[in-house]
């Protein structure tokens, strides 16, 4: 799936649910893929249930990959970032400039290594 294009080395989605439907197809070739992802959300999900704040909340969710993995010889991380529209679920500071620089910040990010 990967091997055809060699420079992917990160991957955003723009929901989780996207990104569940993502991991869902891996798992159909890579098993052990869709239950490391779905592990990963549960850990930030407990992280961000005990978090005080949705700023706090939003920070933690676009502080880096939620999964980073070797995929046919190379690391690829992957990332959920808020959707672009103005269906966010509501989240208090997680208005368009606040998307914005979420947005920037994940292109600036340095490639996985």
């Amino acid at each position: 799936m990967f091997a055809a294009k060699p420079r992917i080395n990160k991957i955003a989605f723009t929901s989780q649910q996207a990104a569940d439907w993502t991991f869902q197809k891996l798992s159909d070739s890579a098993t052990q893929l869709g239950a490391r992802y779905r592990a990963a959300i549960s850990r930030r999900n407990e992280i961000c249930k005990r978090l005080g704040s949705d700023e706090e909340r939003i920070a933690q969710k676009s502080r880096g990959p939620i999964l980073s993995e070797y995929i046919e010889g190379r690391e690829i991380a992957f990332y959920i970032l808020p959707t672009p529209t103005r269906m966010s679920g509501g989240m208090k500071g997680l208005n368009e400039k606040a998307k914005e620089k979420i947005y920037a910040e994940m292109a600036m990010r340095a490639p996985a290594r």
